[in-house]
């Protein structure tokens, strides 16, 4: 009632008025019973269990010993208690030829009662919703991908409830993205003139092998490019030092062949590495 006026004041207590309540309803309309309404206080008490949702109610104050009465109030109550986040975790393809593998956890970007679900691992529970069955969902968030997974894109579904009530849940969408073993193809030309073709040095693949460091030398042997995770579409070289050894970061290199080293991991965490000359023109 703190927010009600009749008589041009905000009543205090039920003593000089009552309250004639509504029916709580659902989203769709439907009478439902996870509420209790107390017309002494104007108090509204939610039972445990009660599923997400957003729910009305309406009621009215009236006068006691008269007609008078308040226009009807409308109370709507949005219940989130637990949401579930869809993860795409396609940015970072699985190989799965060494072993299984965990991609992720779902609770990571999940909340329960407005703060991080992965730190209430004892309220909540996770389970599969739809989607291939050999891509294992656990009960604590975790995602494993089976050892031997077909190449492709798979996406599943999974909801996340409160361990107390099945009926208080959310439902959200995992992809994930497994690979097959791929050849690197190092081109080891480069035209960086700007005209959109050959303008960096092009490592096909590379982005199944994130764990890399690529050197880049000159004929003295100087290093003059190095870069951790190195990836075509991120600042790649192209022709400019990024400030190694004596050479100043952006210094635009001379023409002719370098020689580069290329170590990574490979799907299954063995090191391995790449090496040989590159040629760069203008």
């Amino acid at each position: 009632m703190k927010n009600d006026e009749l008589d041009g004041r905000t009543p205090q207590t039920t003593t000089d008025v009552y309250i004639t309540p509504g029916v709580f309803k659902d989203n769709n309309n439907n009478p439902v019973d996870y509420f209790t309404f107390d017309t002494t206080t104007g108090k509204i008490t939610i039972k445990p269990h009660t599923p997400n949702g957003t729910y009305s109610f309406s009621y009215t104050i009236c006068k006691k010993g008269t007609s008078e009465c308040a226009d009807p109030a409308q109370v709507t109550i949005k219940l989130e208690a637990v949401e579930a986040v869809d993860d795409d975790y396609s940015a970072t393809p699985v190989n799965t030829v060494g072993g299984a593998k965990i991609i992720g956890n779902v609770l990571d970007n999940d909340r329960y009662q407005g703060g991080p679900a992965i730190d209430h691992k004892d309220r909540v529970v996770v389970s599969r919703h739809s989607g291939d069955d050999r891509i294992e969902i656990k009960s604590t968030g975790e995602v494993i991908v089976p050892q031997g997974m077909p190449a492709g894109t798979y996406e599943l579904t999974y909801q996340l409830c409160l361990k107390e009530s099945s009926n208080t849940c959310d439902t959200a969408k995992i992809t994930v993205v497994v690979f097959e073993d791929k050849p690197l193809v190092i081109h080891n030309g480069i035209s960086a003139d700007g005209d959109g073709h050959n303008d960096s040095f092009i490592i096909e693949g590379i982005e199944l092998y994130p764990d890399n460091n690529l050197k880049i030398f000159n004929r003295w042997g100087v290093l003059v490019y190095e870069k951790d995770g190195y990836r075509n579409d991120t600042e790649p070289f192209d022709g400019h030092s990024n400030g190694r050894a004596t050479i100043n970061a952006s210094s635009k290199l001379p023409q002719g062949t370098y020689y580069y080293i290329l170590d990574y991991k490979d799907t299954t965490g063995k090191l391995q590495q790449e090496k040989g000359w590159l040629y760069l023109k203008y």
